[in-house]
């Protein structure tokens, strides 16, 4: 249809016709065109409108030339949200964004001017819910009845596909910006093996950039193996032949450097055309450790494997090859008596060096990294450094723009070098490559090593083979085939022991513990046959053990098989040789213990039961036991005097009974000699050796066996003899029973006679206690009673003469007064702190009061404070606190205190105080404004007799014995005392008693 076009046209076709095209028109997707009706009038066409609102799918908008909405259908409204009545006669402006205003005015102007135009766009609309959805807009234009302009704006929602479409572009520029910047090399190639795509990653793996490698043949950078393969597949994956997508090539950089690479890549056609997709992981750095660790381990096993030192530096060359450019590789040996150096292995492009030629190179590259011991890699600006500070003067041979080359070491001294060069690349080595040298210089030094050791190792092998043959001891070498990785659980480990373990090695002591002649008899024999089928869970702990101990036992049992299948006890020390982590072989030394050790357990059995006993019950069981174990003729056990010229026999079993104990002398007799070297000693027809040893000659004794007992101090206390009447049969098997009694033995004397020195003791120390009790209450008595008249007597004469006697004389009464109750409290303190050691004390606990204490306490000696002007006060809060305890010594505890704090203090105060803490413990306190007492003395102030001055020059008189009972009262009653005092400033006496309990 045209612009222009009378609406008239569509008022003479069909209903159907007209629906048909007016829904035609409604729902117009395809040529995007728009169209201008006259005299269309919507008020007389309700039927038409009402078919346009039943069967549009599009929202249908129409807008006056005021802007105004005049009318929208029932689409629209779901679209939008909006009613009739919140958006007709609305300004079109207000729910429109400003930016899109005039588009449909715009499109109005061109369709009533006859410009026939594309008016459908894209419209961003708001809803009323604020949601911002986006519409396709097709705008119509026409003129009612009234010749009024009019828009019908159709709106279809695409907010769904714009935003597929937004997804889709995202992922797009998110799926370009990974390609660009992702790991692996991302590339496109066409039919002609040209690049056509290449991403950053590409470029860094073939060290070039984008504009050098677009339209460049990707053939050209793959070495001549890759090439093949690459071709070989591409052409097989044109075919449509399934062919491997993933593989490993060879790359080549510009310079000739070489990548190794791991593709993944598939085939896409676009549009008849064929491209190759791909993906390059470089894996050169990888690829290069693995194939180090090959190497390493390839030239460390090579040492073992090849005696010939150039026959090992060949390999040595061949296998860092796949690794390093070694065209040009040597190893220089230097010999310091004619210093000049040796070449070993050289191989050059230019020169040709022997191995015998001494050459002196002196001041050069390979000199320097001899006598500096430092692996070095040298270009042209390294030479120029080392030239300009005179450590080399210039280059030996032709010249070369890269050079490497480590030290050899032998035994801590550096006895050359290995190196590389290469005459065409500088950048044919790197700091990389120098480490690796440097870890192969072990492994040559080694292979030196090893061969300077060959000779030595051959001069002596003829002594070592001595020395197995000669040795009583059984010698032994286990190899196994495989070897045993470590790494495997010990579980595993000795079960491969021994199902692979094999004699590679022995002498002929170890055979003859298994029965057999030769060793030659033993080698290759498996460990099966010592262990047999059925292995015992103690050999396999044993060899757990052995694994367990860093591949190390010492001294341990295991019972084995010999070769007429009889058990046998072996004490094995045995050590591991670890290589390449693995086990290789096991060195080791063995005994067979099997007679001893057989002997030892049945005597420990027996032993067991003559143990338990002590005293003579002990004697008299170990020497019957020993005679009938022996079938000895006589046993004695017999112990030193003090003197050590004589012995009492403990107990003496002979003739199958026991014989009364008798003295004997030491002199002359076997137990001088025993004695003497303090050991076991055996003598064979002994009475020609002691010709005046009465027992011997009497009983005739022909052999004799005796071990000397000694203490815990290693002094001889007694003998332990064995007497036969003919000769004695296992002259070991007895000396180990003895040697297994002599401890027991001398321990049993030591503590008798420890029991005796005890016994002693205690019965002189209850005598001395006696005396001292006895000798004090006699001398309390003696002293007391003259004591007591003095006194009497002098209070007599003073109340009689008191009128008589001058002020002078009045006051010496006072003074005979003060000395004789200070000697009554001397003597008092005496015989309290004597029944407190001696244990004589008697406590008899009651409930009672310590206020009522303190106060009386308080009263007593309140006159002898105020006599030196001193204050002595009580405070408590308290008028009653009870504890339990005894109210004699309780008493004594604060008096002593009082007295103190008085005699102390020269002025000032002396004040106790009274109270309970939170744990309901009653605390007294006693302090003084006194003299004090030092730090260093108060760690002594409880020790009897103790003062801190001492001797003439001290101030203060008295036994020190006062606060010594002080302490003891209170331990006695359960109380705890603590002093806290300074010099000068007075001291203060903590008490504290513990909770009373009322059950």
């Amino acid at each position: 249809m045209k612009g222009k076009e009378s609406y008239s046209r569509l008022l003479n076709k069909s209903k159907k016709e007209l629906i048909d095209e007016i829904i035609d028109l409604t729902n117009k997707n395809g040529n995007g065109k728009s169209y201008y009706f006259k005299n269309f009038n919507l008020e007389s066409t309700l039927e038409l409108d009402k078919l346009i609102i039943e069967n549009a799918r599009d929202g249908i908008m129409i807008i006056g030339d005021n802007f105004n909405v005049d009318y929208v259908n029932e689409t629209f409204m779901k679209l939008t949200g909006y009613d009739k009545e919140n958006i007709l006669d609305q300004n079109f402006k207000k729910i429109i964004k400003k930016s899109n205003l005039d588009f449909p005015f715009q499109i109005f102007n061109n369709l009533t001017n006859g410009i026939e135009i594309n008016s459908t766009l894209e419209l961003p609309f708001t809803d009323i819910d604020k949601n911002e959805k986006m519409f396709e807009v097709t705008v119509n234009a026409f003129e009612n009845s009234s010749q009024s302009a009019k828009i019908l704006l159709q709106f279809r929602d695409i907010t769904a596909r714009k935003l597929a479409e937004e997804a889709i572009r995202q992922s797009e520029e998110k799926y370009r910006s990974i390609v660009e910047h992702s790991d692996l090399g991302i590339l496109i190639i066409g039919m002609d093996y040209r690049f056509e795509y290449v991403n950053d990653q590409l470029c860094k793996i073939l060290n070039s950039s984008k504009k050098n490698l677009i339209g460049a043949d990707f053939r050209k950078f793959l070495s001549e193996e890759s090439l093949e393969i690459v071709v070989d597949r591409y052409l097989k994956r044109q075919k449509g032949e399934n062919v491997p997508s993933e593989y490993k090539l060879t790359l080549l950089r510009e310079t000739g450097e070489k990548r190794i690479a791991k593709i993944t890549s598939s085939t896409v056609n676009f549009a008849g055309n064929v491209k190759t997709i791909a993906q390059l992981l470089d894996i050169t750095e990888k690829e290069k450790k693995q194939n180090l660790q090959s190497v390493i381990l390839k030239i460390s096993q090579a040492v073992n494997e090849v005696s010939n030192l150039h026959e090992f530096l060949a390999t040595v060359r061949n296998e860092l090859s796949t690794v390093l450019d070694t065209s040009n590789f040597y190893v220089a040996l230097y010999d310091k008596n004619s210093d000049t150096y040796t070449f070993p292995y050289h191989a050059d492009e230019y020169d040709s060096i022997d191995e015998i030629t001494q050459i002196e190179l002196k001041d050069s590259l390979t000199d320097y990294v001899r006598r500096k011991n430092k692996a070095i890699l040298v270009d042209s600006a390294v030479q120029a450094d080392l030239e300009e500070a005179g450590e080399i003067i210039g280059i030996v041979g032709e010249s070369c723009p890269v050079w490497i080359g480590a030290p050899l070491v032998v035994e801590n001294e550096v006895v050359g070098a290995i190196c590389l060069q290469n005459y065409h690349n500088a950048d044919t080595y790197n700091s990389s490559d120098l480490e690796l040298l440097k870890i192969i210089s072990e492994n040559v030094s080694s292979a030196i090593w090893k061969k300077q050791l060959f000779d030595k190792l051959s001069e002596s092998e003829l002594r070592y083979r001595d020395f197995i043959s000669r040795s009583s001891e059984g010698i032994y070498r286990i190899d196994f085939e495989p070897a045993i990785d470590i790494s495997l659980s010990p579980e595993e480990q000795v079960n491969q022991m021994l199902n692979n373990g094999i004699i590679g090695e022995c002498n002929n002591a170890f055979a003859k513990m298994y029965d057999m002649n030769s060793y030659k008899n033993v080698l290759g024999k498996r460990m099966y046959f010592f262990y047999g089928e059925n292995v015992s869970q103690k050999n396999i702990d044993a060899n757990l053990e052995f694994i367990k101990n860093d591949y190390r036992i010492d001294n341990v049992e295991t019972t084995e098989l010999n070769s007429k299948g009889e058990e046998i006890v072996i004490l094995n020390n045995s050590m591991g040789i670890i290589k390449d982590g693995c086990l290789q072989n096991v060195w080791g030394m063995q005994k067979d213990i099997t007679e001893s050790n057989r002997l030892s357990k049945v005597l420990q059995q027996i032993a067991k039961g003559v143990s338990s006993f002590t005293g003579d019950s002990f004697f008299k069981s170990l020497v019957k036991f020993l005679g009938n174990t022996l079938s000895a003729d006589y046993v004695i056990i017999s112990e030193l005097s003090s003197d050590k010229e004589t012995a009492e026999s403990l107990a003496v079993w002979g003739n199958n009974k026991f014989i009364e104990n008798f003295s004997f002398d030491i002199k002359n007799t076997p137990s001088q000699i025993i004695l003497k070297e303090n050991n076991t000693i055996f003598f064979n027809n002994i009475n020609e050796n002691f010709p005046d040893d009465n027992f011997l000659l009497e009983h005739k004794i022909k052999n004799y066996m005796g071990k000397a007992l000694v203490n815990s101090k290693g002094e001889p206390i007694g003998i332990l003899a064995i007497l036969m009447k003919e000769d004695l049969g296992n002259i070991e098997f007895t000396r180990s029973v003895l040697e297994i009694f002599a401890s027991r033995s001398a321990a049993e004397i030591e503590r008798l006679q420890y029991l005796k020195e005890i016994v002693k003791a205690k019965e002189e120390a209850e005598r001395s206690n006696n005396l001292k009790s006895d000798f004090l209450a006699q001398m309390s008595h003696e002293i007391r009673t003259p004591v007591n008249t003095i006194l009497s007597f002098s209070s007599l004469l003073k109340e009689s003469l008191n009128d008589k006697l001058e002020d002078d004389l009045k006051d010496s009464f006072k003074i005979i007064e003060n000395g004789g109750q200070r000697l009554i409290r001397t003597i008092d303190l005496i015989l309290n702190v004597s029944q407190i050691q001696s244990g004589n004390l008697s406590l008899s606990p009651t409930q009672i009061d310590l206020v009522q204490i303190i106060n009386n306490l308080i009263s007593e000696f309140k006159q002898t404070a105020n006599n030196k002007d001193l204050q002595l006060l009580f405070k408590s809060n308290y008028s009653n606190l009870f504890i339990n305890a005894d109210n004699y010594t309780i008493t004594q505890i604060f008096a002593n205190l009082i007295h103190n704090g008085i005699k102390y203090t020269d002025k000032g105060s002396i004040e106790l105080s009274a109270h309970k803490n939170g744990k309901d413990e009653i605390i007294v306190t006693v302090s003084d404004t006194g003299v004090g007492m030092s730090e260093d003395y108060l760690k002594e102030l409880f020790d009897p007799f103790s003062q801190e001055e001492t001797g003439y020059t001290r101030k203060f008189e008295g036994t020190g014995l006062g606060l010594t009972l002080v302490r003891k009262y209170c331990e006695l009653n359960n109380a705890e005392i603590i002093v806290n005092s300074r010099k000068n400033e007075g001291s203060t006496f903590i008490v504290k008693f513990p909770k009373l309990n009322l059950n």
